[in-house]
């Protein structure tokens, strides 16, 4: 079998240039960069990173002042529901109510 053209990802070795007429290379990667291999550590509070510490504790502290505000304001001046409808104003619920509201989630129903 004879190939007039042959295309491949070799490396030019002194033994291959013996046999194969290579021609000059298109393109050259010959920068290399050699780096220890990190050791991998697991953070639990990773997510927390992004924040220093101080603006972290003015989210929860925000989160709990409005979510008492809410639940007092609730409890100040009801909503008035139809017949039949059972309103749980709770301080939890509150808190919940506010902390869904920060995260934009919605809250889940426990049975």
């Amino acid at each position: 079998m004879r190939a007039d053209v042959g295309l491949s990802a070799l490396t030019i070795t002194p033994e291959r240039e013996s046999v194969v007429d290579f021609t000059t290379r298109y393109m050259d990667y010959s920068v290399g960069v050699l780096l220890r291999k990190a050791e991998r550590t697991v953070d639990m509070f990773a997510c927390l990173a992004p924040f220093d510490l101080s603006l972290w504790a003015c989210i929860a502290g925000t989160v709990l002042l409005v979510g008492i505000l809410v639940y007092l304001l609730n409890w100040l001046n009801p909503p008035r529901l139809p017949m039949g409808s059972v309103s749980s104003t709770t301080l939890y619920n509150s808190m919940w109510f506010v902390y869904g509201s920060f995260v934009q989630q919605g809250k889940k129903e426990m049975r």
